[in-house]
Protein backbone atom coordinates (compact mmCIF):
# COMPACT_ATOMS: atom_id res chain seq x y z
CA UNK A 1 0.00 0.00 0.00
CA UNK A 2 1.28 3.44 -0.91
CA UNK A 3 3.05 5.49 1.74
CA UNK A 4 0.92 8.54 0.91
CA UNK A 5 -2.20 6.55 1.86
CA UNK A 6 -0.87 5.30 5.18
CA UNK A 7 0.34 8.79 6.08
CA UNK A 8 -3.21 10.12 5.89
CA UNK A 9 -4.32 8.36 9.05
CA UNK A 10 -1.49 9.47 11.37
CA UNK A 11 -1.59 6.20 13.34
CA UNK A 12 -4.92 7.15 14.92
CA UNK A 13 -6.74 3.83 14.25
CA UNK A 14 -3.84 1.90 15.79
CA UNK A 15 -3.79 4.18 18.82
CA UNK A 16 -7.51 3.98 19.51
CA UNK A 17 -7.58 0.20 18.97
CA UNK A 18 -5.56 -0.07 22.21
CA UNK A 19 -8.25 1.80 24.15
CA UNK A 20 -10.92 -0.33 22.43
CA UNK A 21 -9.27 -3.55 23.60
CA UNK A 22 -9.01 -2.29 27.18
CA UNK A 23 -12.67 -1.25 27.26
CA UNK A 24 -13.70 -4.65 25.90
CA UNK A 25 -11.52 -6.34 28.50
CA UNK A 26 -13.26 -4.35 31.26
CA UNK A 27 -16.82 -4.87 29.98
CA UNK A 28 -17.22 -7.14 26.93
CA UNK A 29 -21.03 -7.02 27.19
CA UNK A 30 -20.88 -3.30 26.30
CA UNK A 31 -19.23 -4.09 22.96
CA UNK A 32 -21.69 -2.08 20.84
CA UNK A 33 -20.86 1.12 22.73
CA UNK A 34 -17.13 0.28 22.58
CA UNK A 35 -17.22 -0.19 18.80
CA UNK A 36 -19.05 3.11 18.28
CA UNK A 37 -16.66 4.94 20.60
CA UNK A 38 -13.62 3.49 18.81
CA UNK A 39 -14.83 4.69 15.42
CA UNK A 40 -15.96 8.09 16.72
CA UNK A 41 -12.65 8.70 18.47
CA UNK A 42 -10.61 7.85 15.38
CA UNK A 43 -12.86 10.07 13.28
CA UNK A 44 -12.56 12.97 15.73
CA UNK A 45 -8.80 12.67 15.74
CA UNK A 46 -8.74 12.69 11.95
CA UNK A 47 -11.08 15.67 11.77
CA UNK A 48 -9.76 17.84 14.62
CA UNK A 49 -6.81 15.94 16.20
CA UNK A 50 -8.67 15.21 19.44
CA UNK A 51 -10.86 12.31 20.61
CA UNK A 52 -12.61 14.49 23.20
CA UNK A 53 -15.54 15.28 20.88
CA UNK A 54 -16.41 11.61 20.26
CA UNK A 55 -19.62 11.51 22.31
CA UNK A 56 -20.79 14.74 20.72
CA UNK A 57 -19.97 13.48 17.22
CA UNK A 58 -21.96 10.30 17.84
CA UNK A 59 -24.96 12.36 18.93
CA UNK A 60 -24.67 14.65 15.90
CA UNK A 61 -24.67 11.52 13.70
CA UNK A 62 -27.70 10.00 15.44
CA UNK A 63 -29.74 13.17 15.11
CA UNK A 64 -28.79 13.60 11.45
CA UNK A 65 -29.78 9.99 10.75
CA UNK A 66 -33.21 10.67 12.19
CA UNK A 67 -33.51 13.67 9.90
CA UNK A 68 -32.59 11.78 6.71
CA UNK A 69 -34.03 8.30 7.32
CA UNK A 70 -37.41 7.45 5.73
CA UNK A 71 -38.50 5.93 9.05
CA UNK A 72 -36.92 8.69 11.13
CA UNK A 73 -38.50 12.12 11.34
CA UNK A 74 -42.28 12.42 10.97
CA UNK A 75 -41.60 15.15 8.40
CA UNK A 76 -40.16 12.51 6.06
CA UNK A 77 -43.59 10.88 5.94
CA UNK A 78 -45.57 14.12 5.83
CA UNK A 79 -43.33 16.78 4.21
CA UNK A 80 -45.94 19.55 4.50
CA UNK A 81 -45.15 19.68 8.23
CA UNK A 82 -41.94 21.53 7.45
CA UNK A 83 -43.86 24.39 5.81
CA UNK A 84 -45.65 25.19 9.09
CA UNK A 85 -44.26 27.65 11.66
CA UNK A 86 -41.91 25.95 14.10
CA UNK A 87 -44.23 26.70 17.03
CA UNK A 88 -46.91 24.59 15.34
CA UNK A 89 -44.59 21.86 14.06
CA UNK A 90 -42.49 19.99 16.65
CA UNK A 91 -40.55 18.12 13.91
CA UNK A 92 -39.58 21.45 12.33
CA UNK A 93 -38.57 22.92 15.69
CA UNK A 94 -36.55 19.76 16.40
CA UNK A 95 -34.76 20.03 13.05
CA UNK A 96 -34.00 23.76 13.45
CA UNK A 97 -32.44 23.05 16.85
CA UNK A 98 -30.44 20.16 15.41
CA UNK A 99 -29.13 22.32 12.54
CA UNK A 100 -28.08 25.15 14.86
CA UNK A 101 -26.37 22.81 17.30
CA UNK A 102 -24.53 21.12 14.46
CA UNK A 103 -23.26 24.44 13.08
CA UNK A 104 -22.07 25.72 16.45
CA UNK A 105 -20.32 22.40 17.13
CA UNK A 106 -18.51 22.42 13.78
CA UNK A 107 -17.44 26.05 14.20
CA UNK A 108 -16.30 25.44 17.78
CA UNK A 109 -14.06 22.58 16.72
CA UNK A 110 -12.69 24.62 13.82
CA UNK A 111 -11.83 27.58 16.07
CA UNK A 112 -9.91 25.33 18.47
CA UNK A 113 -7.77 23.95 15.65
CA UNK A 114 -7.24 27.47 14.27
CA UNK A 115 -5.88 28.60 17.63
CA UNK A 116 -3.55 25.59 17.80
CA UNK A 117 -2.30 26.28 14.26
CA UNK A 118 -1.57 29.91 15.15
CA UNK A 119 0.37 28.75 18.22
CA UNK A 120 2.27 26.13 16.16
CA UNK A 121 1.06 23.26 18.35
CA UNK A 122 -1.62 21.72 16.13
CA UNK A 123 -1.41 17.97 15.61
CA UNK A 124 -2.20 16.44 12.20
CA UNK A 125 -5.88 16.59 11.19
CA UNK A 126 -8.09 17.37 8.22
CA UNK A 127 -8.85 20.79 9.69
CA UNK A 128 -5.16 21.57 10.14
CA UNK A 129 -4.63 20.60 6.49
CA UNK A 130 -7.31 23.13 5.53
CA UNK A 131 -5.54 25.93 7.39
CA UNK A 132 -2.10 24.87 6.12
CA UNK A 133 -3.28 25.03 2.49
CA UNK A 134 -6.22 27.38 2.80
CA UNK A 135 -6.05 28.84 -0.70
CA UNK A 136 -5.85 25.40 -2.30
CA UNK A 137 -9.37 24.11 -1.55
CA UNK A 138 -11.55 26.76 -3.14
CA UNK A 139 -13.92 27.13 -0.19
CA UNK A 140 -15.88 30.37 -0.05
CA UNK A 141 -15.23 30.79 3.64
CA UNK A 142 -14.27 29.08 6.86
CA UNK A 143 -17.85 28.01 7.59
CA UNK A 144 -17.91 25.94 4.41
CA UNK A 145 -14.66 24.28 5.47
CA UNK A 146 -16.07 23.66 8.95
CA UNK A 147 -18.96 21.75 7.37
CA UNK A 148 -16.74 19.91 4.89
CA UNK A 149 -14.67 18.48 7.75
CA UNK A 150 -17.56 18.08 10.18
CA UNK A 151 -19.84 16.21 7.79
CA UNK A 152 -17.00 13.85 6.90
CA UNK A 153 -16.75 13.22 10.63
CA UNK A 154 -20.46 12.58 11.02
CA UNK A 155 -20.45 10.18 8.06
CA UNK A 156 -17.90 7.97 9.80
CA UNK A 157 -19.00 8.33 13.40
CA UNK A 158 -21.38 5.34 13.55
CA UNK A 159 -21.44 3.59 10.19
CA UNK A 160 -18.14 1.73 10.54
CA UNK A 161 -19.19 0.22 13.87
CA UNK A 162 -21.87 -1.84 12.12
CA UNK A 163 -19.41 -4.13 10.24
CA UNK A 164 -17.48 -4.69 13.47
CA UNK A 165 -20.66 -5.99 15.08
CA UNK A 166 -21.44 -7.94 11.92
CA UNK A 167 -18.03 -9.62 12.15
CA UNK A 168 -18.76 -10.77 15.70
CA UNK A 169 -22.07 -12.16 14.50
CA UNK A 170 -20.32 -14.03 11.69
CA UNK A 171 -17.87 -15.61 14.13
CA UNK A 172 -20.82 -16.90 16.18
CA UNK A 173 -22.47 -18.55 13.17
CA UNK A 174 -19.29 -19.56 11.29
CA UNK A 175 -16.63 -20.22 13.98
CA UNK A 176 -14.47 -22.34 11.64
CA UNK A 177 -12.92 -19.21 10.12
CA UNK A 178 -11.66 -17.56 13.33
CA UNK A 179 -8.70 -19.92 13.96
CA UNK A 180 -7.48 -19.41 10.37
CA UNK A 181 -7.70 -15.66 10.80
CA UNK A 182 -5.89 -15.73 14.12
CA UNK A 183 -3.17 -17.94 12.68
CA UNK A 184 -2.48 -15.36 9.96
CA UNK A 185 -2.47 -12.44 12.40
CA UNK A 186 -0.14 -14.26 14.83
CA UNK A 187 2.26 -15.11 12.01
CA UNK A 188 2.42 -11.54 10.68
CA UNK A 189 2.04 -9.49 13.86
CA UNK A 190 3.21 -11.69 16.72
CA UNK A 191 2.82 -10.05 20.11
CA UNK A 192 0.97 -6.95 18.90
CA UNK A 193 -2.30 -6.17 17.14
CA UNK A 194 -2.27 -5.37 13.40
CA UNK A 195 -1.35 -1.92 12.11
CA UNK A 196 -2.33 -0.45 8.77
CA UNK A 197 1.11 -1.06 7.30
CA UNK A 198 0.47 -4.80 7.72
CA UNK A 199 -2.37 -4.71 5.21
CA UNK A 200 -0.54 -6.29 2.22
CA UNK A 201 0.42 -9.27 4.38
CA UNK A 202 -3.05 -9.94 5.83
CA UNK A 203 -5.24 -11.20 2.95
CA UNK A 204 -7.35 -13.44 5.22
CA UNK A 205 -8.18 -10.50 7.49
CA UNK A 206 -9.07 -8.36 4.48
CA UNK A 207 -11.22 -11.21 3.15
CA UNK A 208 -13.11 -11.42 6.45
CA UNK A 209 -13.74 -7.67 6.35
CA UNK A 210 -14.84 -7.74 2.71
CA UNK A 211 -17.13 -10.70 3.32
CA UNK A 212 -18.66 -9.06 6.39
CA UNK A 213 -19.51 -5.99 4.30
CA UNK A 214 -21.13 -8.23 1.69
CA UNK A 215 -22.87 -10.62 4.09
CA UNK A 216 -24.39 -7.95 6.35
CA UNK A 217 -24.05 -4.61 4.51
CA UNK A 218 -24.37 -1.61 6.85
CA UNK A 219 -26.60 0.21 4.32
CA UNK A 220 -28.66 -2.66 2.85
CA UNK A 221 -31.06 -0.39 0.95
CA UNK A 222 -28.26 1.76 -0.47
CA UNK A 223 -28.03 5.54 -0.27
CA UNK A 224 -30.97 7.07 -2.20
CA UNK A 225 -30.30 9.16 -5.30
CA UNK A 226 -32.57 11.49 -7.27
CA UNK A 227 -32.84 10.80 -11.00
CA UNK A 228 -31.82 13.97 -12.86
CA UNK A 229 -33.61 12.99 -16.08
CA UNK A 230 -36.08 10.35 -17.19
CA UNK A 231 -34.69 6.92 -18.01
CA UNK A 232 -35.71 3.38 -18.93
CA UNK A 233 -34.27 0.35 -17.14
CA UNK A 234 -35.23 -3.22 -18.13
CA UNK A 235 -38.42 -1.92 -19.68
CA UNK A 236 -39.38 0.20 -16.66
CA UNK A 237 -39.78 3.95 -17.11
CA UNK A 238 -38.17 5.99 -14.32
CA UNK A 239 -39.49 9.59 -14.35
CA UNK A 240 -37.15 12.49 -13.73
CA UNK A 241 -36.73 13.44 -10.05
CA UNK A 242 -37.67 9.93 -8.90
CA UNK A 243 -35.88 8.68 -5.79
CA UNK A 244 -33.97 5.48 -6.52
CA UNK A 245 -32.37 3.15 -3.97
CA UNK A 246 -29.49 0.97 -5.22
CA UNK A 247 -30.59 -2.18 -3.36
CA UNK A 248 -27.30 -3.33 -1.86
CA UNK A 249 -28.78 -6.38 -0.13
CA UNK A 250 -29.97 -7.77 -3.45
CA UNK A 251 -26.77 -6.95 -5.32
CA UNK A 252 -24.63 -8.78 -2.77
CA UNK A 253 -26.81 -11.89 -3.10
CA UNK A 254 -26.44 -12.52 -6.81
CA UNK A 255 -25.84 -16.31 -6.86
CA UNK A 256 -23.87 -16.13 -10.11
CA UNK A 257 -21.26 -13.87 -8.54
CA UNK A 258 -21.67 -15.10 -4.96
CA UNK A 259 -22.36 -18.87 -4.85
CA UNK A 260 -24.36 -19.74 -1.71
CA UNK A 261 -24.82 -16.02 -1.14
CA UNK A 262 -26.46 -16.25 2.28
CA UNK A 263 -23.43 -18.04 3.76
CA UNK A 264 -20.51 -16.15 5.29
CA UNK A 265 -17.43 -17.42 3.48
CA UNK A 266 -14.30 -15.20 3.42
CA UNK A 267 -12.48 -17.77 1.30
CA UNK A 268 -14.61 -16.85 -1.71
CA UNK A 269 -12.23 -13.86 -2.02
CA UNK A 270 -9.07 -15.99 -1.75
CA UNK A 271 -9.83 -19.09 -3.83
CA UNK A 272 -9.42 -18.83 -7.65
CA UNK A 273 -12.40 -21.16 -8.04
CA UNK A 274 -14.76 -18.33 -7.04
CA UNK A 275 -15.82 -15.52 -9.40
CA UNK A 276 -14.93 -12.95 -6.70
CA UNK A 277 -11.23 -13.87 -6.70
CA UNK A 278 -8.75 -11.18 -7.80
CA UNK A 279 -4.99 -10.92 -7.82
CA UNK A 280 -2.59 -9.92 -6.39
CA UNK A 281 -3.51 -10.99 -2.87
CA UNK A 282 -1.23 -8.28 -1.54
CA UNK A 283 -3.93 -5.86 -2.72
CA UNK A 284 -7.14 -7.88 -3.07
CA UNK A 285 -9.58 -8.37 -1.54
CA UNK A 286 -10.26 -4.79 -0.50
CA UNK A 287 -13.39 -2.85 0.39
CA UNK A 288 -12.44 0.31 -1.51
CA UNK A 289 -14.65 0.85 -4.57
CA UNK A 290 -17.14 -1.80 -3.48
CA UNK A 291 -20.79 -1.00 -4.15
CA UNK A 292 -21.45 -0.39 -0.44
CA UNK A 293 -19.74 3.00 -0.81
CA UNK A 294 -22.09 4.17 -3.56
CA UNK A 295 -21.62 5.12 -7.17
CA UNK A 296 -20.53 7.92 -9.48
CA UNK A 297 -19.83 11.44 -8.26
CA UNK A 298 -21.49 10.75 -4.91
CA UNK A 299 -19.28 7.82 -3.99
CA UNK A 300 -18.27 7.84 -0.32
CA UNK A 301 -15.02 9.75 0.26
CA UNK A 302 -14.23 7.76 3.39
CA UNK A 303 -13.45 4.41 1.79
CA UNK A 304 -9.78 4.34 2.72
CA UNK A 305 -10.45 5.58 6.25
CA UNK A 306 -13.04 2.83 6.67
CA UNK A 307 -10.53 0.29 5.41
CA UNK A 308 -7.95 1.43 7.99
CA UNK A 309 -10.50 1.54 10.82
CA UNK A 310 -11.76 -1.98 10.14
CA UNK A 311 -8.33 -3.51 9.58
CA UNK A 312 -7.08 -2.15 12.90
CA UNK A 313 -10.37 -2.65 14.77
CA UNK A 314 -11.39 -6.12 13.59
CA UNK A 315 -7.74 -7.16 13.45
CA UNK A 316 -7.31 -6.16 17.10
CA UNK A 317 -10.44 -8.10 18.07
CA UNK A 318 -9.23 -11.29 16.41
CA UNK A 319 -5.71 -10.83 17.80
CA UNK A 320 -6.93 -10.37 21.36
CA UNK A 321 -10.11 -12.39 21.87
CA UNK A 322 -11.93 -15.60 21.21
CA UNK A 323 -15.45 -14.93 19.90
CA UNK A 324 -18.39 -17.30 19.88
CA UNK A 325 -21.82 -18.17 21.16
CA UNK A 326 -22.39 -17.71 24.87
CA UNK A 327 -23.70 -20.48 27.12
CA UNK A 328 -26.44 -20.15 29.70
CA UNK A 329 -24.97 -20.29 33.21
CA UNK A 330 -27.79 -22.51 34.50
CA UNK A 331 -28.38 -24.95 31.65
CA UNK A 332 -25.03 -24.91 29.89
CA UNK A 333 -26.84 -24.62 26.57
CA UNK A 334 -25.77 -22.20 23.85
CA UNK A 335 -27.60 -18.87 23.88
CA UNK A 336 -29.39 -18.40 20.53
CA UNK A 337 -27.80 -15.77 18.28
CA UNK A 338 -29.98 -13.90 15.77
CA UNK A 339 -29.24 -13.76 12.08
CA UNK A 340 -29.34 -9.97 12.43
CA UNK A 341 -31.75 -7.61 14.09
CA UNK A 342 -31.44 -4.17 12.53
CA UNK A 343 -32.48 -0.80 13.87
CA UNK A 344 -34.98 1.31 11.93
CA UNK A 345 -32.70 4.07 10.61
CA UNK A 346 -31.00 4.28 7.21
CA UNK A 347 -27.67 3.00 8.55
CA UNK A 348 -28.46 -0.58 9.49
CA UNK A 349 -26.95 -0.58 12.97
CA UNK A 350 -27.36 -4.10 14.36
CA UNK A 351 -29.14 -4.37 17.68
CA UNK A 352 -27.29 -5.76 20.68
CA UNK A 353 -27.08 -9.53 20.98
CA UNK A 354 -25.37 -11.73 23.54
CA UNK A 355 -22.18 -13.60 22.66
CA UNK A 356 -18.96 -14.67 24.34
CA UNK A 357 -15.76 -12.60 24.14
CA UNK A 358 -12.74 -13.64 26.21
CA UNK A 359 -8.97 -12.98 26.01
CA UNK A 360 -7.26 -15.71 24.00
CA UNK A 361 -4.53 -16.16 26.61
CA UNK A 362 -3.35 -14.65 29.85
CA UNK A 363 -0.45 -13.21 27.89
CA UNK A 364 -2.83 -11.36 25.58
CA UNK A 365 -4.71 -9.98 28.57
CA UNK A 366 -1.47 -8.69 30.07
CA UNK A 367 -0.36 -7.21 26.74
CA UNK A 368 -3.66 -5.35 26.33
CA UNK A 369 -3.27 -3.80 29.77
CA UNK A 370 0.38 -2.93 29.15
CA UNK A 371 -0.35 -1.21 25.81
CA UNK A 372 -3.23 0.77 27.27
CA UNK A 373 -1.41 1.94 30.40
CA UNK A 374 1.69 2.94 28.43
CA UNK A 375 -0.40 5.22 26.22
CA UNK A 376 -2.58 6.44 29.07
CA UNK A 377 0.52 7.53 30.98
CA UNK A 378 1.40 9.73 28.01
CA UNK A 379 -2.02 11.40 28.14
CA UNK A 380 -3.14 9.75 24.90
CA UNK A 381 -6.65 8.94 26.10
CA UNK A 382 -8.43 12.06 27.41
CA UNK A 383 -12.10 11.61 28.33
CA UNK A 384 -14.99 12.95 26.27
CA UNK A 385 -16.04 16.57 26.74
CA UNK A 386 -19.44 18.13 27.27
CA UNK A 387 -20.12 20.98 24.85
CA UNK A 388 -23.48 22.36 25.96
CA UNK A 389 -24.79 24.20 28.97
CA UNK A 390 -28.14 22.77 30.05
CA UNK A 391 -29.21 26.30 30.98
CA UNK A 392 -29.25 27.18 27.26
CA UNK A 393 -32.16 25.16 25.81
CA UNK A 394 -31.59 26.53 22.30
CA UNK A 395 -28.58 24.22 21.78
CA UNK A 396 -27.66 20.70 22.82
CA UNK A 397 -28.78 17.12 22.54
CA UNK A 398 -32.26 16.47 21.22
CA UNK A 399 -34.34 13.49 22.24
CA UNK A 400 -33.41 10.49 20.05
Amino acid sequence: MATCRTALFYGYPELESKRLLMELLDDPSNYDHCFESYIARVTCRLAWATPEASDELKQRARELLIGVSPTGSLANKFPFIMSLPAMLSPPKAWELRREKTEQVFFETMQKEVKIDVAQHKARPSWMKTFFDYKSHWGFHGETEAAYAVGMHGIAGALTVAAPMQGFCLAMCHYPQYLPKLQQEIDKVCGDRPPVFQDMPNLPYLRACIRETMRWRPPVPTGIPHEVSQGDVYNGYHIPARSIVHPFEWGMTRNPQRYPLPNAFNPERWLDPAYPTYEEPLSKYPQICNSSQFGFGRRVCQGMEVTEADLLCGIGALAWAFTLGKARDADTGLEVPVPEMDYGHLLIAKPKWFRFDMKPRTGGRRAKIMEMFHDEDAKGSFPPARTYWDERNPALGWAKV
